[in-house]
């Protein structure tokens, strides 16, 4: 009715839904209802279908409700089937996957949609680097060899130089973990493989932090590690207290934190490390908002947490203006 009454494909599909709705319609009427009027790019439908084949991993034509916890927690991966399952198998065919991208486009909007696409991307990207690490560690690679190939499989899936040397780092640190070795010994693996593939000192510090935490290690062990790896690196001493905050970040992330502890080891780590109040405010906002941004959230949830921890960090007006502009486009 809202075509053919001009309406466009947006109000058509809003029309829709809403129908479902006060229907007493299920979520995957709901999905398919958004679906039939909301239509994915050339580009979209092909990484969308990138996305879906990575997510095979065992090349079955279909993704199963383990194969989705790459991407989604188990929580999730109920509400996620609710709507990919239409035929009540207990498997996501590419059609159905498909019908949730489109669902997903109608929610977010174009905008936030491609950063959900990209958000996808990476967490595939990275999940493929992990499971080809740890197969690497298993035949008993040495620490070079594993990074050498989690990097590969991560850039094969797509990831940038930065993500593929992040992922280098980390399998190669966790090879040294698994045949013995130290944090110590484990963060340089990490940092000598992310170098190896190209990565920046942000990436090399990333890794070697990353290293220290997965070895068992304290927030404040990950962020001076991440420092040291740095620096060894040429990092500037600012460079360095960005990386030991972002490394503090990471840390309580990792160990399931929220973006506002994260943002509080931020800030703590920076100081340590030498930055000013304003300074170590930003690195706060910085690590907040990508905590949202990379679990999902949409970037106005990034610019609250962004500014809220400018604000628990005692940072000026300046600063919070900064923060807030950071994700609000």
């Amino acid at each position: 009715a809202v075509v053919e009454s001009g309406g466009s494909p947006e109000e058509a599909s809003e029309a829709a839904v809403s129908a479902v709705r006060e229907a007493g319609g299920s979520v995957m009427v709901e999905a398919h209802a958004a679906a039939e009027h909301t239509k994915l790019s050339e580009d979209e439908r092909s990484r969308a279908v990138a996305i879906f084949r990575m997510l095979d991993s065992d090349g079955s034509g279909v993704v199963e409700p383990r194969e989705l916890s790459v991407v989604v927690s188990p929580k999730e991966q109920d509400q996620m089937m609710a709507v990919l399952d239409t035929d009540g198998n207990n498997e996501v065919s590419v059609d159905e996957w498909l019908v949730y991208i489109s669902l997903k486009k109608h929610e977010k909007g174009s905008g936030k949609f491609e950063k959900f696409l990209g958000f996808l991307e990476k967490r595939v990207a990275r999940a493929m680097a992990d499971e080809a690490g740890r197969a690497a560690i298993a035949s008993g690679g040495s620490a070079e060899e594993v990074g050498a190939v989690a990097g590969k499989a991560a850039a094969k899936a797509g990831a940038n130089t930065e993500e593929r040397a992040q992922a280098a780092g980390e399998a190669a640190g966790a090879a040294v973990i698994a045949s013995g070795g130290s944090k110590e010994e484990a963060s340089r693996a990490a940092a000598k493989a992310a170098a190896s593939e190209g990565g920046s000192h942000k990436a090399v510090a990333a890794a070697a932090g990353a290293a220290v935490v997965n070895a068992g290690g304290s927030v404040t062990e990950a962020s001076s590690a991440a420092v040291d790896a740095a620096t060894s690196a040429g990092a500037s001493e600012k460079e360095a207290w960005e990386a030991a905050a972002k490394a503090a970040g990471a840390a309580v992330v990792s160990g399931g934190g929220s973006a506002s502890e994260a943002a509080h080891a931020a800030a703590g780590a920076a100081l340590s490390a030498g930055a000013s109040k304003d300074s170590a405010a930003g690195m706060a906002a910085v690590v907040a908002g990508d905590a949202v941004v990379e679990s999902g959230g949409s970037p106005e949830e990034a610019s609250e947490a962004a500014v809220s921890a400018v604000r628990e960090a005692g940072g000026s007006v300046m600063v919070e203006a900064h923060a807030a502009a950071e994700h609000t486009k």
